[in-house]
């Protein structure tokens, strides 16, 4: 499995402790471990706002298809990197802040 989705089972996981009664000792370790995970997607998203992009995985084209060719990548536009979601979402509130 891919590290994004062990990630993901770990935060779901850890968000079933926290907001449900099946262990209710462990409730503030798992809303701790859940603060800590989001703070450090925060300081990813701060310090390293680009990242590999998925369909391409880095390479900015794309092989394969019916006659083998090689094309340019058109989630990354032929980059091989992209904004994560957390600053895309940064950046989208803070440019509708001043529209009012």
């Amino acid at each position: 499995m891919s590290r994004s989705i062990l990630t993901l089972i770990l935060a779901t996981a850890v968000m079933a402790v926290a907001f449900t009664d099946l262990a209710p000792p462990l409730a503030p370790l798992a809303t701790f471990a859940l603060a800590l995970l989001a703070l450090g997607y925060v300081a990813a998203c701060r310090w390293f706002p680009l990242r590999r992009c998925p369909a391409c995985k880095g390479s900015g084209h794309i092989t394969g298809g019916l006659l083998g060719g090689i094309r340019y990548c058109g989630l990354c536009r032929g980059e091989g990197i992209q904004l994560r979601r957390g600053v895309v979402l940064w950046r989208r509130l803070r440019r509708g802040r001043g529209r009012r």
